[in-house]
């Protein structure tokens, strides 16, 4: 979209070079502050090259975030698959857990989205507004039903009147809130949030208990 088919043709040795050079230095030093001269010289090729692929900083820019953001997404789908639990709760604190864990692993990938969507350069404002709408449109289509597996409610010592759609609503409003709460402060620069999330799963703790109590019947002394 944002590259030219003389890009996408590249030896892919070469190609996954001039990307992963593109990523660590946009998350390190942001969208103003990295030059091209830098990116040229690293990555081994010239300024025309560069620009024969991409046609502007801009859209290198674009490219680079939305190939992080979808490596990202299909890391955390993976895990979203295979991380299994009994629990309802316990398993979502371990998916958030084990997706904090996938953006140390992938720190300038996270850092280089997380700061594209949250601290949007003023050049690409409107195109990541729409990245993050579109971030926003498949998790509600997909990470939700897996983040939220039903099966895992025990329905049968829920409260009279509690639905096991309320419960999954209920979690899922408290999750994305104190999430949010959390991403702000990151914005705002006031927390880390890939360096710790032990603050976001504390709170979240705190609340599941406050929900078990409510919605079980067996839960009052728990």
């Amino acid at each position: 979209m944002y590259a030219t088919e003389a890009f996408e043709r590249l030896p892919q040795e070469k190609k996954q070079r001039i990307i992963d050079v593109c990523i660590r230095l946009f998350a390190e030093y942001g969208y103003d502050a990295t030059s091209t001269d830098q990116i040229v010289q690293e990555a081994g090729i010239s300024k025309g090259i560069l620009f024969h692929y991409f046609g502007s900083k801009k859209n290198l820019y674009l490219y680079i975030v939305r190939y992080a953001n979808q490596l990202l997404t299909d890391v955390v789908m993976k895990q979203l698959d295979v991380i299994e639990g009994e629990d309802f709760f316990e398993r979502i604190k371990r998916l958030i857990a084990e997706k904090h864990r996938e953006m140390i692993q992938y720190r300038h990938e996270a850092k280089l989205c997380t700061d594209a969507l949250m601290n949007p350069p003023k050049a690409v404002a409107q195109e990541m507004e729409a990245l993050l709408g579109q971030h926003m449109a498949l998790y509600a289509s997909t990470q939700y039903r897996v983040m939220y597996p039903r099966q895992l409610i025990a329905e049968e010592r829920l409260r009279p009147g509690v639905t096991a759609d309320a419960v999954i609503e209920m979690t899922r409003m408290i999750v994305e809130k104190v999430t949010e709460k959390y991403t702000l402060l990151h914005k705002d620069r006031a927390y880390d949030f890939l360096e710790d999330q032990a603050p976001l799963i504390q709170e979240l703790d705190v609340y599941f208990r406050i929900i078990r109590r409510g919605i079980y019947v067996d839960q009052e002394e728990a």
